[in-house]
């Protein structure tokens, strides 16, 4: 396992809570980025001048894509499933 990524928001560095791999790239989603690590957890963090991780969110098998915006709504491809997150 590689290192726990920093991640740089406006300037301040921080990190996420939990070791995983990222090959991903992060999404804008509203004010927050989200971040789909390899592992399969999900983290949102709170764009601004403060790194601040909002929740992070284990969707159960490994993420390798981007997630993709549509509708407003959060899609994220998984190995087995296609996740829609948002409002009904």
């Amino acid at each position: 396992m590689l290192p726990i990524p920093a991640i740089a928001i406006s300037g301040t560095a921080g990190r996420v809570p939990l070791p995983t791999r990222f090959v991903a790239s992060p999404v804008a989603f509203g004010s927050n980025i989200v971040l789909s690590g390899q592992d399969g957890d999900m983290f949102v963090v709170r764009a601004g001048p403060e790194h601040e991780v909002l929740a992070t969110n284990s969707m159960g098998e490994s993420l390798w894509a981007s997630p993709a915006i549509a509708n407003g709504r959060l899609y994220v491809r998984g190995d087995r499933h296609l996740f829609a997150i948002g409002r009904r």
